[in-house]
């Protein structure tokens, strides 16, 4: 059985409480009956959640719980420009001193793009950029080219079922 609920301040009720869920619901229902505060409520309420939503986790185990396989998934990459599907966009360049010409992919609408197929990656962050490492090989971007390579990895996986 709870005790009763302590009136005061939301640091009263909340040092009250715990982690019980028992006196996280009494505690609303009290809260909802009286003084009706917001910020106490949420709080109460995420309390009470916690709590059931670790019950309903323990209650079922791997052994209840069958999951049925996924669709196999592709481990090569090819990408064909011509398809209806395929978007390329548009190369962005860290600075003006950067040829465009000079790092574009040569586009056959008729051929796969080839590329180095993506086995592990890795990303490293900062204040003043990131790094991903892809393959083992690590490439640094500054807040620009982080932004440009959002981006486009936005644009490119639209079509793209995740």
């Amino acid at each position: 059985m709870v005790s009763t609920v302590p009136g005061g301040t939301i640091t009263e009720v909340l040092d009250w409480v715990g982690d019980d869920p028992a006196r996280a619901q009494a505690a609303l229902d009290a809260e909802r009956d009286g003084a009706n505060r917001s910020t106490l409520i949420s709080q109460l309420e995420s309390i009470a959640k916690e709590a059931n939503m670790s019950e309903q986790t323990t209650t079922e185990s791997a052994e209840e719980t069958e999951l049925a396989p996924g669709p196999e998934q592709p481990t090569e990459v090819e990408l064909y420009p011509g398809d209806s599907g395929t978007l390329v966009g548009p190369v962005a360049v860290r600075d003006t001193d950067v040829e465009a010409d000079d790092i574009t992919v040569d586009v056959d609408v008729d051929q796969a793009i080839e590329a180095e197929q993506v086995e592990s990656v890795q990303g490293i962050g900062g204040s003043n950029g990131a790094v991903l490492v892809i393959n083992g090989n690590a490439y640094a971007f500054n807040a620009q080219m982080v932004g440009a390579v959002k981006q486009a990895v936005d644009r490119a996986v639209v079509g793209l079922a995740l």
